[in-house]
């Protein structure tokens, strides 16, 4: 499975011309024949959250025409509306533009606990033979998603983000990690700096937790990567994490 990772700069709240740059960015790529494009989290309006609130825009549909209208299947990071409340999700569509999967980011940071509301449920979707998970930046730090979606028979996971600057080598531990505890693929998709100090240097890392692509830059960037699955196979057979798992130990003492 070919990958390839938008590193976008975004600037907050200025939707229309967010927009305007990841269209650019997929007419660019049109011809690397990519199984799938990814974008960063909270690509179009970012977080300016009175914009979100005013946008005119249906997030979903943007990327459900893009997909269509290029023939792309495109992983996105965008904010959503569901009643009265808001999510940060990440989602990915078909090259025909229906929407293949959806992911409500369930560890929120900062100001986006005062925004959106708290996603409460894994999920993973499957494209040409791949089971795939989904997690959303500060998911990154918590152990326990990436090992459930592993247990499930995942291959990879996809995940956006907007991680601030100057921690992108905690960034990059992070899923250099979560990919080697659990024998997967972890595809880190960073925006780079646009208004925010965000720190970019978004990075691809194979199961046995090698980085096999990245940016190593703040500043808007493009990498694609080649994902094979026999790695994923073989790097469970090599160090096999997850048999020596002793769920009734960490059980037990968890409820000391």
């Amino acid at each position: 499975m070919k990958i390839g990772v938008c590193q976008l700069s975004v600037i907050e709240g200025q939707y229309e011309r967010n927009i305007e740059e990841i269209e650019k960015s997929i007419k660019n790529h049109m011809e690397d024949k990519i199984d799938v494009l990814c974008f960063p989290e909270l690509c179009i309006t970012g977080y300016n959250f009175d914009i979100v609130k005013k946008s005119p825009v249906n997030e979903r549909q943007v990327f459900s025409d893009l997909a269509r209208k290029y023939k792309q299947n495109i992983f996105a990071g965008i904010a959503i509306k569901e009643g009265e409340k808001y999510f940060d999700v990440a989602a990915i569509w078909d090259q025909n533009g229906k929407l293949l999967c959806e992911y409500k980011k369930i560890h929120l940071w900062g100001e986006e606990r005062d925004f959106f509301t708290q996603g409460d449920e894994v999920k993973i979707f499957e494209l040409d033979g791949w089971r795939i998970g989904i997690m959303i930046c500060a998911d990154l730090g918590f152990a326990d998603l990436p090992k459930i979606m592993a247990l499930r028979g995942c291959d990879a996971v996809l995940c956006p983000a907007a991680w601030f600057s100057p921690f992108e080598e905690m960034y990059k531990l992070m899923v250099r990690a979560r990919a080697c505890e659990n024998q997967v693929y972890l595809v880190g998709i960073d925006r780079a700096k646009g208004d925010v100090d965000l720190c970019g240097n978004s990075c691809i890392s194979n199961p046995l937790g090698e980085i096999i692509a990245q940016s190593n830059t703040i500043e808007q960037d493009y990498f694609e990567a080649d994902l094979n699955l026999d790695e994923v196979k073989q790097g469970k057979v090599t160090i096999p994490w997850l048999k020596m798992r002793l769920p009734e130990i960490y059980e037990k003492e968890y409820n000391k």
